[in-house]
């Protein structure tokens, strides 16, 4: 799955909270949203107009990429609900990123079919 695909298919599941989504269909997203993001706020520094920018983009995939973090979490197997985790500072995070960086797991078959 390329870049592109990945992206386009996070937008397709604008708002999908069940299935499954793999390592690459979550992680080729979220490395296009933090350049991006970064980008925003770099630019932001110079053009104070971009900051808004930033933030319209930012609330405009806040819906899809928690939707590919419980479809992430579902594959993994585990709940989506995992994500909520990342609330207990430092910890939290680094114990988040580890539940998405786990490889597809049998158990999430209660969770549906695998992605294509």
């Amino acid at each position: 799955m390329t870049y592109g695909e990945a992206y386009q298919r996070m937008w397709q599941n604008y708002v999908a909270f069940s299935g499954r989504a793999t390592r690459t269909e979550y992680w080729k997203p979220f490395l296009i949203n933090f350049v991006i993001g970064l980008v925003l706020v770099i630019l932001a520094h110079v053009l104070a107009f971009l900051l808004a920018v930033y933030y319209l983009y930012f609330l405009a995939v806040l819906l899809p990429a928690l939707g590919l973090t419980f479809r992430r979490l579902h594959d993994a197997g585990h709940s989506g609900w995992w994500w909520l985790i990342a609330f207990i500072p430092l910890l939290g995070s680094l114990y988040l990123i580890y539940l998405l960086a786990q490889p597809t797991s049998p158990a999430a078959d209660r969770f549906g079919p695998p992605s294509a």
